[in-house]
This record gives C-alpha cells, sequence and structure tokens, in this order.
C-alpha cells in the first residue's frame, strides 16, 4: 500500500512540490533585493509560492530591548502594500520591519514583545523617516539596506 503523505527527500519535503534546491535558490536571489515577480519568473514558481518561501524562512527577530529614542514610519514595500518600520534613533539598527501598517498590528507587536517598563523608558519617538537621512536615496537601494539591518 502507498502511504498517503509522501516521505521527506533530500530533494523534495514532505508534502512541497517544490524542492529545496528551488526553495533555496529563490531565497538566495531575494537577498538580492529582486522583486519577488522576477524571481518566479526566473525559477518558474508562482509570486504566491516564492512569496511563501520567504516568509517561512526569513524571520526577522526583535531587539530585547527598546532604545530610549526611536524612529519609525510607514514606507510602501509593494505596488500598493504598506509596510511598517521602527528603528533605533541613535544607531540606527532597525527594530522591526513589518509587512502591515496597521496601528492594532504595531500595538499589538510592541504590547507583545516588551513589558510596560520597557515601553516606558522610550523617551523620544521620531516619526516620519526621511530615505535620504539614512542613504535611501532610491527605493531598491532602501530595500538592499532594510534586509541587510534585519538579516
Amino acid at each position: 500500500m502507498v502511504p498517503l503523505v509522501p516521505e521527506t527527500s533530500p530533494v523534495v519535503k514532505a508534502n512541497h512540490a517544490i524542492s529545496t534546491g528551488v526553495a533555496e535558490y529563490a531565497l538566495k536571489l531575494s537577498k538580492q533585493s529582486l522583486p519577488v515577480k522576477t524571481i518566479a519568473s526566473i525559477t518558474g514558481v508562482s509570486t504566491s509560492s516564492i512569496q511563501r518561501i520567504i516568509d517561512d524562512t526569513i524571520k526577522p527577530k526583535p531587539m530585547n530591548y527598546l532604545p530610549t529614542s526611536l524612529c519609525f514610519d510607514e514606507f510602501r514595500s509593494t505596488q500598493s502594500q504598506m509596510s511598517f518600520i521602527c528603528s533605533d534613533a541613535d544607531t540606527h539598527k532597525a527594530i522591526v520591519v513589518m509587512g502591515d501598517w496597521l496601528s492594532v498590528k504595531i500595538n499589538q507587536f510592541f504590547y507583545s514583545h516588551y513589558s510596560r517598563d520597557q515601553r516606558a523608558r522610550v523617551n523620544r519617538k521620531i516619526k516620519a523617516l526621511k530615505r535620504s537621512c539614512y542613504g535611501f536615496i532610491n527605493q531598491a537601494h532602501m530595500f538592499k539596506r532594510i534586509y541587510q539591518l534585519i538579516a
């Protein structure tokens, strides 16, 4: 009798149709800041599958503490989607880059990751980052820098 769920092999994981080699290659291309559509056309995999591979693999971890000065802003990460970025105002290190810019999700993130005391220590909040202040003159360079900050 043939099992209903195929076993994992070195080439393809169980219940997956995309080989691990193709998935690794897609991740390698994503590190070069290529758009998901371009990666999909190069690998021959759908854009939603490429996005799923990236989302399942890259899980940025927030900082363990909150600095006393925060910069935050939303930016257009894809053609129609807005994202949220928060960074340390002094060191310019990213604290979090979220694929969602709704205040409910942002509040939920800060309440779940940082204690009330940590949140109370923040004494300066700077809204509206300027791309040029961080060397983000063009959008492609901005995405490369964001990836470098969270990787």
